[in-house]
């Protein structure tokens, strides 16, 4: 189901779009696709914000998950790719994780920079 400008057959500009599983999106739409600037709210609470192209996470992005990781980088078709940075939190809740590199088909590649940081926790 989608909420928006319908044009010509065809979704055009600002919207929402509810996936029956769950999932929505809200953003712009061209000729019936979702492309530019979005957010994706995931049915298991993950979070992608950034640029579309063709109904898929494709450019600049940042993704969050619900366990406190995200990446900010590059996508294309859904996937990560190219150069991004990714952290996450350690069970501990005072080290958080750092890894910047270059990722294809979700994967690092070549070299990388990984730092580890302690959080400062208020108490």
């Amino acid at each position: 189901m989608i909420l928006g400008h319908f044009d010509r057959g065809k979704y055009n500009g600002e919207g929402i779009y509810f996936w029956p599983t769950g999932v929505k999106h809200y953003g712009e739409f061209k000729n019936g696709e979702i492309l530019g600037i979005g957010v994706r709210y995931d049915a298991d609470g993950g979070i992608y914000y950034g640029e579309w192209d063709k109904g898929k996470n494709h450019g600049k992005g940042t993704y969050f998950w619900v366990t406190g990781a995200k990446y900010q980088g590059g996508f294309i078709e859904d996937m990560i790719y190219g150069k991004g940075v990714l952290t996450w939190p350690e069970e501990d809740g005072k080290t958080v994780r750092h890894y910047e590199g270059l990722w294809k088909d979700v994967n690092p590649k070549g070299i990388t920079v990984e730092q580890i940081k302690q959080s400062q926790i208020n108490k």
